[in-house]
């Protein structure tokens, strides 16, 4: 999910370190799961259940590093209008 215009201001609480610790944890998690995709494929057949909902895992571990980026990003443009 993106985050709406509103959505940032009302997640500015979170300190930005929080945020970025949470950014290189959920990019760890996101390539440990593209190469267990990548050990699956070898067995296609057998593991076409697993390689199924590993794909979902990634794309919502992906949106949740665009959704911190884009609070970071808020955070940066208030900065530079002050």
């Amino acid at each position: 999910m993106i985050l709406t215009e509103e959505d940032p201001k009302k997640q500015d609480h979170i300190p930005t370190e929080q945020i970025l610790k949470d950014i290189k944890d959920t990019q760890e998690e996101i390539d440990d799961f593209k190469a267990e995709r990548e050990i699956l494929r070898k067995r296609p057949q057998e593991n076409r259940l697993r390689l199924y909902l590993l794909d979902p895992k990634i794309a919502e571990r992906e949106k949740f590093i665009e959704n911190l980026n884009q609070i970071l990003k808020y955070r940066k443009e208030v900065k530079n209008e002050s």
